[in-house]
């Protein structure tokens, strides 16, 4: 009897050392304050860092997703022009914590950040529920791509593949002019300065498809909307878009 209270006992704590193991980890980091990470997450963020993340919440306009004020459906810019997509979405506004992720992630040695980040795009197309045929991430100016290392854009896109078996298309779309950055530019200046930037090299792997675009930000939208112009006009039959981040405009609701 004692020898199998022994055993027990060892089996007990065995088991309850497993346990810690699987839920209490040393030398992880949360990828926002650098703090021990205790209770392992998938998004390798600590708790209170996660309950002060910039979640994309309230009132959005239903075509462009930006945050808005009033009544009605739609922001201002979205009423006036129709959008060449159906949607799009970011789980989160370009502020706080993500803003500064989004630049270590591209400036900063923070590849190793995409795979945690790109769960959230994962979340937010699960939530919309769109069918899609294909993920195309947006495409770098091959001589920056070169410069950076990597298409930043690419990374956000990993996650899709690997948990929802959708396919990521790479080399359909591609960015053929070198245009300048756009930080400091207007709405308009943006949509001009990215006319004829994006060429599909492949119009068969386009035709009739429903295609989710995936980028780092949402500033103006012209980026995501110069890309789903060229897309329809090669046969997508349907252009979703999700960024990781999406810029304010505090635009009025009509």
């Amino acid at each position: 009897m004692k020898t199998f209270v022994k055993k027990l006992k060892k089996s007990v704590l065995l088991f309850t050392n497993l346990v810690k193991n699987a839920l209490f980890v040393k030398d992880i980091k949360c990828i926002v304050c650098n703090g021990e990470l205790h209770i392992k997450n998938k998004y390798c963020i600590c708790e209170k860092c996660m309950q002060n993340l910039p979640f994309h919440m309230g009132r959005i306009c239903y075509s462009c997703g930006d945050t808005v004020f009033g009544s009605g459906s739609y922001c201002l810019h979205c009423k006036d022009h129709e959008k060449p997509y159906e949607f799009a979405r970011a789980p989160f506004t370009y502020e706080k914590a993500i803003k500064t992720l989004i630049y270590q992630l591209k400036y900063s040695k923070g590849k190793y950040l995409a795979p945690y980040l790109s769960l959230f795009l994962v979340d937010e197309f699960v939530k919309q529920n769109w069918n899609v045929d294909v993920i195309i991430p947006v495409p770098l100016f091959i001589g920056r791509e070169k410069k950076r290392g990597f298409n930043q854009a690419a990374l956000l896109s990993s996650q899709f593949e690997k948990l929802l078996s959708l396919p990521i298309d790479k080399e359909s779309l591609i960015r053929v002019k070198n245009t300048p950055t756009q930080t400091k530019l207007t709405k308009v200046e943006r949509k001009n300065n990215l006319t004829k930037a994006f060429v599909v090299t492949n119009k068969l792997n386009m035709k009739n498809k429903s295609i989710l675009l995936i980028d780092d930000v949402f500033t103006t939208g012209a980026t995501i909307e110069e890309c789903s112009i060229v897309l329809k006009k090669a046969g997508a039959k349907n252009v979703y878009a999700i960024t990781l981040a999406h810029v304010k405009q505090n635009l009025p609701m009509y």
